[in-house]
């Protein structure tokens, strides 16, 4: 069965020195579950994949695995992830003895964020940016106007200023 999505989904992939402690640190201050847990002959973790509120992250333990992911280096990455109740995470990670590298705060640009430091160095930010920006829907009139004007040299000033649908832009000479 074939599963289509009309927004991309990105799942952050970590390499852990210690990655069966990089899980029990998501599960513990974060909350996230074990989906997947594949270790390889020596107990490693070749591929693991834990759900935090439907999203996923996967991880492995560091050189293992094929090509080009066995040389990725272990911490100093960044995770983003936007969600609309971020007090109620950075109480349950401050319960669990996160270390929080950036207190939560409100900023000048409208989030609510914190960071969390992993204990390998990785930086897990939380805030509710992204979920309040939302995609400003395609004005095709507007589209259409521009390239009328751009594309054919005579068009009048007024083709791209049509009830106001775009700004008008310099007229370039034939």
């Amino acid at each position: 069965m074939t599963t289509t999505t009309s927004t991309p989904t990105f799942n952050p992939g970590l390499v852990y020195r210690d990655a069966e402690a990089g899980m029990k640190w998501l599960e513990e201050v974060l909350g996230c579950e074990r989906r997947e847990d594949h270790r390889d002959d020596e107990g490693n973790v070749a591929h693991a994949e834990l759900d935090f509120r439907g999203a996923v992250m996967m991880l492995s333990s560091a050189g293992v695995g094929r090509e080009p992911f066995r040389s990725l280096q272990t911490g100093g990455r960044l995770v983003y992830c936007a969600l609309d109740d971020v007090d109620s995470l950075y109480e349950r990670a401050r319960a669990a003895g996160a270390d929080v590298a950036v207190e939560i705060t409100d900023t000048d640009y409208g989030s609510r964020d914190f960071t969390l430091r992993d204990p390998e160095g990785n930086l897990w930010a939380f805030g509710t940016t992204a979920r309040r920006r939302t995609p400003t829907p395609p004005n095709p009139w507007a589209d259409r106007a521009w390239h009328s004007a751009h594309a054919h040299p005579r068009t009048p000033e007024w083709v791209p200023q049509v009830a106001g649908l775009c700004r008008a832009s310099p007229r370039r000479s034939p």
